[in-house]
């Protein structure tokens, strides 16, 4: 699994588990890449 769609499941993991913070941190990683 490519990196990029790692942190794609992570970040709508955090979302959906009401992790704001994990999931901005995600997108704004994802941004980087």
């Amino acid at each position: 699994m490519a990196l990029k769609e790692q942190i794609s499941d992570e970040m709508k993991a955090a979302l959906l588990g009401g992790n704001r913070f994990v999931g901005e941190t995600l997108r704004n990683l994802k941004a980087a890449i």
